[in-house]
């Protein structure tokens, strides 16, 4: 008797063991590559559902508000952020699920994070940036006559582990067998940084936007978290 219940206590604790390391393999494989979301909970491919369990929001409580638009769902976080010492801003981008028979995921999937400063210090706002990407951004003119700055992810895609990379590939042949000639793929390279992040300054040079965007790093997760990654 004693020794079956020796036995129970080290499988139940074999099993929880299991679990843990699952759990770790998952959090390890969302936030591994390129500039992750502002904010620490969340991590790019997320769902609605998902997001509002991280951040502990409903759609209408506290001013966030919830709107369609287009194929997704824009959630607007109103002053709830203090970031790079201002008080911002934020709308969380978070695509429909894909309708297409042959995709490998079927779920939504945040892909977006723009934050929105004002009275801003436009040096001080760039300079925090540089620190915190660890690299200068490239500055370039919009054509509203913005100053724009773009950070890329230091990893590339070249950086991913091989078994990562097969997967990667493999969803970009397939994307590319799904598009025509009218809505052509995007081409794709290895030396390709994994995401970006973009800094919009209005010509006064008092507001701004920066602008999180997931890329490889959404398509990457979401392989990672699907059953036909494996």
């Amino acid at each position: 008797m004693k020794k079956n219940l020796l036995i129970t206590l080290f499988l139940l604790i074999l099993a929880f063991s299991i679990s843990g390391c699952s759990n770790e393999n998952k959090k390890s494989s969302v936030y591994k590559y390129g500039i992750q979301p502002p904010m620490e909970k969340l991590y790019w491919g997320m769902t609605v559902s998902e997001v509002e369990k991280a951040l502990s929001i409903k759609d209408g409580v506290d001013g966030v508000s919830y709107k369609k638009e287009g194929l997704g769902t824009i959630i607007i976080l109103p002053n709830q952020l203090d970031l790079f010492g201002y008080h911002v801003s934020a709308r969380l981008e978070i695509n429909d699920p894909p309708q297409q028979d042959w995709m490998p995921f079927k779920t939504e999937s945040l892909y977006s994070i723009k934050l929105l400063f004002t009275d801003i210090s436009k040096q001080d706002l760039k300079d925090k940036l540089n620190d915190k990407f660890e690299i200068q951004g490239r500055d370039w003119t919009s054509l509203k006559n913005n100053s724009c700055t773009t950070w890329e992810s230091k990893d590339k895609v070249s950086d991913l582990s091989s078994n990562e990379l097969d997967k990667l590939k493999s969803y970009w042949n397939t994307l590319s067998e799904h598009t025509d000639k009218f809505s052509p793929a995007k081409e794709n390279s290895v030396d390709d940084s994994i995401n970006s992040v973009v800094l919009s300054i209005n010509p006064a040079g008092t507001d701004a936007s920066l602008t999180y965007n997931a890329d490889t790093a959404l398509i990457i997760n979401k392989l990672c978290l699907s059953k036909n990654y494996n």
